[in-house]
């Protein structure tokens, strides 16, 4: 069953790089505090490719999320599992991601929802 899911998800990942635009997840791995300056320091930060569109927030999604004007909601390729810390960054556009759903029968990830903002 899991070789169906395996299926499932390279056919998602072919339909949002046919149909979608490449995109970046922006991780911030945090550094070390040093007490002595009060500063936090040697952090560094990943971006990790990834493929994707945006979809319309359908009157469901609004109903049982909390949703704000100006909130996209982006479907991302399985490629890198998103973080509620990472930003999604579309050329010159930054947003904060602040919901993520998977999509992963049998535990097999297909593709994510990530709801994003300004």
């Amino acid at each position: 069953m899991s070789d169906f899911y395996g299926d499932m998800s390279a056919a998602a990942t072919e339909l949002l790089a046919e149909f979608g635009k490449s995109l970046v997840l922006r991780r911030t791995n945090p550094g070390t505090y040093d007490p002595v300056t009060g500063r936090e320091t040697g952090g560094s930060t990943d971006d990790l490719p990834t493929t994707g569109l945006y979809t319309k927030i359908s009157a469901d999604y609004i109903a049982t999320h909390q949703v704000q004007t100006g909130d996209k909601l982006a479907v991302i390729d399985a490629s890198q599992e998103p973080q509620m810390t990472d930003k999604l960054v579309d050329g010159a556009n930054v947003w904060q991601v602040v919901d993520i759903d998977k999509i992963d029968p049998a535990g097999t990830p297909i593709a994510y929802f990530v709801r994003v903002r300004k």
